[in-house]
């Protein structure tokens, strides 16, 4: 098998309907407790976006990150 082929398998087996499913009800039991137990006053809509970003942003480059350390 070509690395690129092993790649796109692990892609396909991560990004499956139960793991995005977990990560983002994860993120979303997370922003639910800050939103109703703040630490300080913020206006959560403001942040809600970047918080969005940040969690995708994250799922998709961790996912190189485990490949690339899997194989040192």
């Amino acid at each position: 098998m070509s690395g690129v082929t092993i790649v796109l398998d692990a892609l396909a087996h991560t990004f499956a309907w139960e793991g995005i499913a977990i990560y983002w009800g994860i993120g979303l039991l997370f922003f639910a407790a800050e939103y109703c137990w703040a630490t300080r006053p913020v206006q959560y809509f403001q942040v809600f976006l970047p918080d969005v970003a940040a969690l995708t942003t994250y799922q998709i480059f961790f996912v190189f990150a485990a490949q690339v350390t899997n194989q040192i």
